[in-house]
């Protein structure tokens, strides 16, 4: 009576996946020289592993005769088990190897509206051109999900402002400095007037931003500064760029903004900066990546970054 636990240990620990293999071949080509061939071995390696796997259970699988093999019974019940794994193990390795591909050619990267403009408007089109196969994901975060961003593991580049917030191996590569402009719709009478005074600016309708944001921030420390009290408001609180810009550009308010994020608006027309020094520099903007485990695809997009900054 076969012991189905030792007949387990002689499997596992002595058999290989060449011998499900030639098994399985076998079973289906009926001759010992064409399996031979179409799993890539000899004959006599063939013969071989026939052999092995008589030994290991003690019984015969293949009776031979003069057009070829016959399988056993026992053989034809091995070979459906050798053939289900076999089908596992293709099936592992297909998705083991798009899983390593995909970790070559996939950038994930998080970015404020800020380092976007700054950093990525000029460097995502080349890195696309360079390397048209790799596949970039993009989402912007703004206030609490930045810190997300870094925790979260989601993401192999976090696009920013240096911060002495970020730990867990996180290293920061500096790209642009940045300040706050004053910035107005393109028909806004100010617009117009090569010289600003301060009775411009009090009297001004300003767009203040939300008040976790460095518009706002801003705007109360111009405000400090000049000894001036709080004047004319705009009623929209939001802390998205692309509000404020709306506001700005429908009527004859103003708002400090990032030049990083105002650059582009005032290149296409849709805000015109106003020739007044604000005195506020902004933190460098630039990305967190960690070098050590980045994959080629990042590398390339941190190459392309470094190479447009030169």
């Amino acid at each position: 009576m076969v012991d189905s636990l030792v007949l387990f240990n002689r499997l596992t620990s002595r058999t290989k996946l060449r011998h499900m293999q030639a098994l399985v071949r076998l079973v289906e080509l009926r001759n010992m020289a064409r399996a031979a061939r179409d799993i890539g071995i000899t004959q006599p390696a063939m013969s071989q592993l026939v052999a092995d796997l008589e030994r290991l259970l003690e019984t015969q699988l293949f009776l031979r005769h003069s057009r070829g093999i016959e399988p056993t019974p026992l053989a034809f019940d091995l070979a459906e088990i050798a053939q289900r794994i076999m089908t596992a193990v293709e099936d592992g390795t297909e998705l083991v190897a798009l899983k390593m591909n995909s970790e070559q050619s996939f950038v994930r990267a998080a970015y404020t509206l800020s380092a976007y403009h700054a950093i990525l408007d000029r460097a995502l089109p080349e890195y696309v051109r360079q390397y048209p196969s790799c596949r970039v994901q993009l989402d912007e975060v703004i206030g609490h999900s930045l810190n997300t961003a870094f925790a979260s593991g989601d993401y192999d580049l976090v696009f920013c402002r240096r911060t002495d917030l970020v730990g867990g191996g996180w290293i920061f590569a500096p790209c642009a400095e940045d300040r706050l402009i004053i910035i107005c719709g393109p028909d806004n009478p100010l617009a117009r007037k090569s010289r600003l005074t301060d009775e411009d600016l009090r009297n001004a309708t300003w767009v203040a931003g939300h008040v976790a944001t460095q518009v706002r921030r801003g705007y109360e420390t111009l405000l400090n500064a000049r000894g001036w009290t709080a004047g004319k408001e705009v009623q929209v609180i939001s802390r998205s760029a692309q509000v404020l810009l709306t506001i700005i550009r429908s009527g004859n308010s103003i708002s400090l903004m990032p030049q990083s994020i105002a650059r582009a608006w005032c290149r296409d027309g849709l805000a015109a900066e106003l020739p007044f020094e604000t005195g506020t520099v902004l933190e460098t903007l630039g990305f967190y990546w960690k070098p050590s485990t980045a994959s080629v695809a990042v590398r390339r997009l941190a190459n392309v970054i470094s190479s447009g900054l030169g």
